[in-house]
Parts: structure tokens; sequence; C-alpha cells
């Protein structure tokens, strides 16, 4: 089974989130204004551990708009974990991601400041 891992770490409301099946297998969000570098790596580790030697398909990290250090931080955290499990780092803007995190047929809007 291939599996797709998701980071977002540009914006205070960061989140990391597994994909594999058709389905949400892990999907943990915190709040962070300043410290994403020391709060992403537990939810990281707890989407690993459910993978249990699964293939990673990709890495796929949000790329802002946002905080230039905590999307530094998922950038960074993205490269590791690809380089260690031989697949892609894919960024997506941030603000193209958003509608995915919705409900099909309901409307969406990203505002930032």
């Amino acid at each position: 089974m291939k599996s797709i891992l998701a980071i977002e770490t540009s914006v205070p409301e960061a989140s990391v989130a597994l994909w594999s099946d058709g389905k949400w297998l892990y999907d943990e969000s915190f709040t962070s204004d300043r410290n994403h570098n020391s709060m992403v790596f537990k939810p990281l580790a707890e989407a690993l551990d459910i993978l249990q030697g699964n293939d990673l398909a990709a890495v796929i990290v949000g790329t802002g708009p946002g905080s230039y250090s905590g999307t530094r931080t998922g950038i960074a955290a993205a490269q590791g974990l690809a380089i260690a499990r031989n697949c892609p780092a894919v960024g997506l803007g941030s603000l193209a991601a958003t509608p995915v995190a919705r409900e099909v047929n309901t409307r969406s809007m990203a505002v930032g400041d």
C-alpha cells in the first residue's frame, strides 16, 4: 500500500496528515505561532508509526503563503523524510490545498492577513 504524507507548517494552524487507499489514516492539527520546529515532529513520528514500513509514495508540503520560518520547517522535514524514504517531496501552495480540505459540494474561500 502506497501512502502520502502531508505537512502544513506555513500557517499558525499547522497539520500533519497521512492518506492511503482513499482514506485518512492520520490527521493531527496543532496551533503554533513561532515554534513549529519543536511541535511538528511528534505528529510526524505518530504518522510514520502508522505506516509500519509501508511504502511512502510522496511527501507533500505546504509552501505558503505564510510564516517564513514555519514554511522552512515544513520543507526541511519533508525533504529529510523524502530522502530517508526514497520518495519525492512535492511543494503545494497552501491556498491551492485549501479547497481539498473541504467537502466537495461546499464553497470555500481562503483569506489571509
